[in-house]
């Protein structure tokens, strides 16, 4: 293992992106996907790809596959690679797998649209200067010639921004090229116009691309949108506003669910075939592997092939951040020990594509303002704190008003002498709340409350029940306000309701929710940075409506717009072939890019920016380049790193450069005795030794190279492992300086340590877990005098855990998960943990109640997996009773809206062998998780090799070799404990007291005394070091005027096994296992205590929670049949195809009951197309169907003319007539006051006390 400590233990973690389908004895369940931005991409339910070998005819194997049956074809691919796709069941699926020429049948995934709306802006564009754009459009680019697809949700191509203004006076693409296109079996879309001259719903299958969603729209309009006003003023421009845009929408109109892979792989050929130059994909699935199983295999292929025919691919990064991001509970950054914590999203993960980050904001459009001397002041105006109205500052838009600066901290004395009627008052932050300034401000007369900040930042003042209107401003706009006042002591302000282009950052940032890098594999991505925060740009709201967007997908839809001028501007320069335009434009970009820095001026993280935020004018006006800006050196346990710079000179006089390197790493902070990641460069250059040339020197239109050795200092080392203990990373800059002021730069990564080393599955477990609950619940809490746990803290406040515990549950037929003790917890009071008490109950459990023979482990995973396997074995023979191996294992992800860890799979065993055969009691079993990440390729291929397949467990008896103990991740043991607790008691009528012995063959957890009115006369948890051991409980009785008539005696162990027992105290009668000892809702006094006992017992009844019977509740078809059912002896069922609607709402037994009572005549139904299961039956109902089973078993017959003796006997419909009077006559049913109420609704507690008294 590669960790094992006596608190901190190892347990399993495993991620799952897709469905995974049961094996036998080990199963898996894949989490919820909840959404969020660019959540995780569940797989279709009934598409997938099919890829073909390379000499394989691709036509005949298409026909091959689509004549199979159950297999509808879809797709064919034949240019980017060879296969096609299909909608077929796993039968179909197999079959296909089966046939020759197949290489690999995979289910597509759905990827998910990343996106955030802000507000509704002005129409200017915000996002040209930050990327340099706008100096090519000053040179006369425009994108003319170029084709950009989008790849997305659709397009309101009647917006204004795709008007056609003549831009382009030779499109790439004209109508006969798409009429061509179409003729020769093309995907069979439309020509809208010159700028969109190909349009198609691969989703719906159609050439309709209109939809209401701003997604896709938003993105072609930053690309090649462009618009003038009723004057023929430039209304908005996009990057590239000649390019011509290709519609592809492979989402559903409403975008309620995502985009499949075979939509997506085949309008990527479909623009391939038809010309694009980029194409962009603003879609994705977070954490992405770099080729995960045959569906990556089919992106990879597509990726090459497309960008060896020069075209550009733009993938959003993804908007998850890093893996902790967003994390409400415990502390969101990641523990020091945890540096594998990027998201980036596929497909921007997969080779071949240009990952685009997201920089904020540097200006944004703000509605609302004030005007004094020569600024726009934005502000925030205050809210409510209990959520009510308040009243606006823009209620008074277009007013010029005074205000008045009030000395100290706005206090009512600070008023005095001070004339604020009508006038505004300006406040500093400080001292008192903002609602005693603003209430102390009305009293004085003010108009509005203007408070200035006494620190950097924006605030937003939070106020109950404001008399005027309240708002905020920066620090540093209130000392100009301040400057502003007159000799009188006042100045002026005008409110304005317009809108404006407020100033964000004077710099770029980086927006927060974009994705990390790197990959799983230890790859530099992102790749570069664009615009994506509080965007501009077409909105699908209207014609001509325009809003801010915020995400990677508008950073995506920025890039591809300016990879389109790049083209273009390389072609002018005479360059013809695509896929070295293509290569020569992403390194430009690359080379020259901004790199984005912190507040310090310290570079930030290659792994949040790439090489940095793309500088279009720089690229082009550079002389020269680094042909393979980014840099991946792997992994060096000392911390040494080659770094080889190939640059060319494309002008003609020869550069000579100077290196300088800057070598960054994560800054870190402690708290307690962990050590946290923060998120921030930590500058180390001074403390690496940079050796190798000193300049470069490259001669005109020539390439040469640049070879720097970089050595991390010992000192410097040891610190970092310190903090760092499974490595950190080495990343950062080498830029390349001329005389002439020519700056390059390329952009590296590295890992002081071995990247491998990491747990993939979270260290923290269940153990830990109850470990720490019992100390919280051993603390007091100082504030309240409760424990700790009572005050609400749990292990996420004390444990550094990063996205959460693996928590294996007790959770059988009776218990919901969230509710169900952890395996090993004391199911009835906080204790100690011990691996001893790990244990479930058999299928032969005799416990008068028990949870079920299953447990389910809900598993949380740090990083990618290429493969996962869990099994489940006997610690003395080895033998294998189940597995479950889980390929291409996504990590754990953060809800961004319930700001909690989402479990990334759920695993569950039910105690039985590989045959499905139930295990006996006493059955030690042992469960063993091994795991290995995509860049392991040694263990990839030895398991390749040996070809273990699930269907058959023992092939993966190799895992439990010594070799592999490097990939166990979790080892835990289990035991099967099948015998409940057992009791003896002894009287004592002298001391009045009882004795009660109770003993389990494993380890007893809890016994407890109660009397008849519930009152517990004694109780004790328990936590043996051995099995068997017994364990006495005295209950002393003194106290009691009337000897209770029993005691009731609840006992249960560790896996469950609860029993209940009646002890009678007078009279002959004998402990006897009872249910209303056990169930928390049948009281020892009630009149139906004695029937609930025998159901319960006989296995007729059980409650529908845990220890509960629910008497009350009205008795169902449902139940009678069960009970019925049970009597008979549960005969198996072999069809239960029935002819109800609603019978597909049943499924286990209570389907194999109700066709058996339905097939036996026993219950009909409800009505011709209803079985109604779950209707509320009448007490002449129950007493059919108990007549009908009764006929079923010997003869039955009831004297119709004992009704008559009743008062209401007429009552009795005509069908129940001869039943009721048999049930009457023979007991089974009561009447009371010469009553038979024979439609009055039946209890659980009366359908109880039928079928005790039929039995009996």
């Amino acid at each position: 293992m590669k960790r094992c400590r006596t608190y901190f233990t190892l347990l399993l973690a495993l991620a799952l992106a897709a469905s995974v389908l049961p094996l036998p004895a080990l199963a898996a369940e894949p989490a919820a996907q909840e959404g969020g931005p660019e959540g995780d991409a569940p797989y279709s339910q009934s598409r997938a790809l099919v890829l073909f070998e390379e000499d394989a005819d691709g036509e005949a194997l298409a026909q091959a596959v689509a004549a199979l049956p159950g297999v509808e074809l879809v797709y064919t691919y034949g240019k980017l690679f060879a296969g096609a796709a299909v909608e077929a069941g796993d039968e179909a699926l197999a079959a296909i797998e089966a046939l020759p020429g197949v290489a690999a049948v995979s289910r597509t995934q759905v990827r998910s649209l990343p996106q955030t709306a802000v507000s509704d802006p002005l129409t200017d564009t915000n996002s040209l200067p930050l990327m340099g754009a706008a100096d090519l459009a000053g040179l006369g680019y425009d994108g003319e010639g170029t084709v950009v697809a989008v790849i997305d949700s659709g397009l309101r191509y009647t917006h204004e921004a795709f008007a056609d203004h003549g831009l382009s006076e030779a499109p790439a693409i004209t109508a006969e090229d798409t009429a061509a296109f179409l003729a020769a079996g093309g995907t069979q879309g439309r020509y809208i116009s010159s700028r969109i001259p190909f349009a198609y719903d691969y989703y719906g299958g159609d050439d309709d691309v209109w939809t209401e969603d701003s997604h896709g729209t938003h993105i072609a309009a930053l690309a090649a949108g462009y618009a003038r006003d009723e004057d023929g003023a430039v209304r908005f421009r996009g990057a590239a506003p000649a390019a011509q845009i290709l519609a592809m929408k492979v989402f559903p109109d409403n975008s309620g669910s995502g985009a499949d892979d075979s939509d997506i792989l085949r309008a990527m050929e479909d623009a391939w075939t038809l010309g694009a130059d980029v194409i962009n994909l603003s879609l994705g699935s977070d954490s992405g592997f770099t080729a995960d199983g045959a569906l990556g295999g089919a992106y990879a292929a597509a990726f090459q092939a497309l960008r060896e025919a020069g075209v550009i691919l733009c993938c959003a990064a993804g908007n998850a951040g890093y893996a902790t991001y967003g994390k409400l509970q415990g502390t969101a950054l990641p523990t020091a020990a945890y540096t594998d914590y990027g998201t980036l999203a596929s497909p921007a993960s997969y080779r071949g594509t240009v990952a685009v980050a997201a920089a904020g904001p540097t200006v944004y459009h703000a509605a609302g303002y004030l005007s004094a001397g020569d600024r726009q002041i934005s502000f925030s105006q205050g809210t409510d704190a209990g959520g009510a109205e308040t009243p606006q500052l823009l209620a008074l838009a277009g007013e010029t008003l005074d205000f008045v600066p009030v000395g100290g901290v706005g206090a009512a004395s600070d008023y005095a002498g001070l004339d604020l009627t009508g006038r505004i008052a300006l406040v500093a932050r400080g001292e008192l709340s903002f609602t005693e300034k603003v209430q102390n401000a009305a009293a004085a007369g003010a108009a509005a409350c203007l408070i200035y900040n006494n620190e950097e930042g924006t605030i937003i003042p939070s106020v109950e029940d404001a008399p005027i209107p309240c708002a905020a401003v920066t620090a540093e706009d209130g000392a100009y306000l301040l400057s502003l006042v007159n000799d009188e002591g006042y100045g002026a302000l005008t409110v304005s309701g317009g809108a404006y282009l407020a100033t964000a950052s004077e710099d770029p940032t980086l927006l927060t929710p974009s994705a990390w890098g790197p990959t799983s594999d230890l790859r530099l991505v992102p790749t570069l940075t664009a615009p994506g925060g509080r965007v501009l740009s077409a909105s699908a709201a209207g014609d001509s409506a325009y809003e801010e967007l915020d995400g990677t997908s508008m950073a995506a839809g920025n890039a591809a717009g300016v990879f389109a001028l790049m083209v273009q501007a390389l072609r002018q320069r005479g360059i013809e072939d695509r896929r070295e335009i293509a290569d020569l434009a992403e390194a430009l970009l690359e080379s020259t890019a901004r790199i984005v820095t912190d507040e310090s001026g310290a570079p930030l993280s290659p792994r949040r920016q790439g090489a940095g935020l793309i500088d279009a004018g720089a690229a082009l006006a550079s002389p020269a380049v680094v042909l393979e800006p980014l840099l991946e050196v792997g992994d060096s346990e000392i911390g040494r790193f080659t770094l080889t710079l190939e640059v060319k000179n494309l002008s003609e006089a020869d550069l000579t450069f100077t290196p300088s390197v800057t070598v960054l790493t994560d800054d870190y902070g402690v708290s307690g005795e962990t050590y946290y990641t923060l998120l921030s460069p930590l500058d180390i250059t001074e403390e690496v030794t940079v050796s190798g040339s000193r300049t470069l020197t490259v001669p005109a239109g020539e390439e040469a190279s640049l070879r720097l050795t970089l050595l991390l200092g010992r000192e410097a080392r040891e610190r970092l492992e310190e903090a760092f203990p499974n490595g950190f990373y080495m990343e950062g800059y080498v830029t390349l300086a001329a005389e002439d002021g020519t700056a390059l730069h390329s952009t590296f990564l590295g890992y002081c340590g071995d990247w491998s080393a990491a747990p993939i599955l979270e260290p923290t477990d269940h153990r830990d877990v109850l470990e720490i609950t019992a100390a919280l619940a051993a603390s007091a809490d100082g504030d309240t005098g409760e424990s700790l746990l009572e005050s609400g803290y749990t292990y996420l406040d004390v444990l550094p855990v990063d996205l959460g515990a693996e928590l294996p549950y007790l959770a059988g037929y009776g218990f919901q998960t969230d509710d169900a003790p952890l395996l090993g917890q004391n199911p009835w009071d906080v204790t100690l943990h011990g691996d001893q008490y790990s244990a479930i109950s058999g299928q032969d459990s005799d416990a008068l109640y028990a949870p079920g023979p299953l447990f389910t482990l809900d598993l949380y995973t740090l990083r990618n997996a290429r493969r996962l396997v869990a099994v489940i074995y006997d610690r003395e023979t080895e033998e294998i009773y189940g597995v479950d191996d889980l390929q291409w294992l996504s990590r754990s992800h953060v809800d961004l809206t319930a700001r909690t860890p989402q479990r990334s799979v759920r695993l569950w065993w039910d105690g039985v062998d590989a045959e499905g055969r139930p295990l006996p009691g006493g059955t030690e079993a042992e469960v063993r998780i091994y795991a290995w990440l995509e860049s392991d390729a040694a263990m990839t291929a030895a398991c390749d090799e040996r070809g273990p397949d699930p269907s058959s467990p023992e092939s993966y008896a190799f895992l439990l070799q010594p070799q592999y103990e490097k990939y166990l991740e979790l080892t835990f043991p289990l035991t099967i404990d099948s015998a409940a607790p057992t009791a003896e008691a002894v009287w004592d009528e002298t001391s009045r007291t009882v004795t009660v012995t109770v003993s389990d063959g494993g380890y007893l957890a809890y016994a407890a005394l109660r009397d008849g009115a519930g009152t517990v006369v004694a109780q004790e948890t328990f936590a043996g070091e051995e099995a068997g051991t017994a364990y006495t409980l005295t209950a002393d009785l003194s106290g009691y005027e009337a000897l209770p008539e029993a005691l009731y005696l609840v006992a249960g162990d560790y896996a469950a096994n609860t029993t209940g027992l009646e002890i009678p105290l007078a009279g002959e009668g004998e402990t006897a296992l009872c249910a209303a000892a056990l169930l928390g809702d049948v009281a020892a006094d009630a009149w139906y205590h004695q029937a609930v006992d025998f159901v319960f017992v006989s296995g007729l009844m059980e409650g529908s929670e845990p220890l509960t019977f629910q008497p009350e509740a009205g008795a169902t078809r449902l139940h009678v049949a069960q009970a019925l059912y049970a009597l008979a002896g549960s005969p198996e069922t072999e069809d239960t195809d029935l002819p109800f609607t609603d019978a597909a709402t049943l499924d286990g037994e209570a389907l194999s009951a109700m066709t058996w009572a339905w097939k036996n005549g026993i219950i009909g139904g409800y009505t011709d197309t209803l079985l109604g299961a779950h209707a509320v039956i009448q007490r002449q109902q129950l007493a059919a169907m108990l007549f009908r089973f009764a006929a079923l078993t010997g003869e039955a017959a009831g004297d119709v003319a004992l009704l008559a003796d009743y008062s209401d006997g007429d009552d009795v419909s005509p069908w129940a007539a001869e039943a009721v009077a048999w049930a009457v006559e023979a007991g089974v049913l009561s009447a009371g006051d010469n009553s038979l109420a024979p439609r009055a609704y039946v209890t659980r507690a009366e359908l109880a006390q039928a079928l005790m008294n039929y039995c009996r």
